[in-house]
């Protein structure tokens, strides 16, 4: 009887790995092909109509994250938290929004997901994370990899562009958040 309840926990757990796996085999390529299909969805839109939506859909998650983490905290701080938030997330939003409307989606993707290496300078800067030489290590390859992907190694007909900046400050105000 032992064994047979151990061999059906061990089916249980091998068919509960294979789920997992699957779960995350779904997410990866959702979250890496959402905004190719953003771009094709956007562009028939105007600027500012793709920037409400996509702050309305991404506010409303934000605030009911919010309010299940900040369930003991008085009024004033939660406001302030709210203006903090709302301001940071209009921002990575209208630099997204742009950076994917105004040029190639894997340039603007790989732009912003440098929001990383701001998240670790911000968490130093306001919390007072320490960064090792490891951190340092990975930062420099997150930076190395953004500078190779957006200028494609011809530094002499680099141009900053708007786009370009747009993203940046999105990946910037995204890093903010995400201390």
């Amino acid at each position: 009887m032992k064994n047979k309840k151990e061999r059906l926990w061990r089916i249980k757990d091998f068919v509960f790995q294979k789920k997992t796996y699957l779960y995350a085999i779904f997410a990866v390529i959702t979250w890496a092909t959402a905004p190719v299909f953003f771009k094709i969805g956007v562009q028939s839109l105007s600027f500012d109509t793709a920037v409400f939506w996509f702050l309305l859909f991404g506010g409303v998650a934000l605030t009911i994250i919010s309010l299940k983490r900040l369930q003991h905290i008085n009024l004033k701080k939660f406001i302030i938290f709210s203006i903090i938030v709302g301001l940071a997330t209009a921002v990575h939003y209208l630099g997204y929004v742009y950076g994917i409307m105004s040029q190639q989606v894997s340039l603007s993707v790989a732009i912003v997901k440098t929001s990383p290496l701001f998240q670790l300078l911000f968490a130093a800067l306001f919390l007072k994370t320490i960064i090792t030489k490891k951190t340092i290590v990975g930062m420099l390859t997150c930076f190395l990899g953004a500078v190779i992907i957006t200028t494609e190694l011809r530094f002499q007909s680099f141009q900053l562009s708007l786009p370009i900046l747009s993203t940046l400050i999105a990946a910037v105000a995204w890093g903010f958040l995400l201390i």
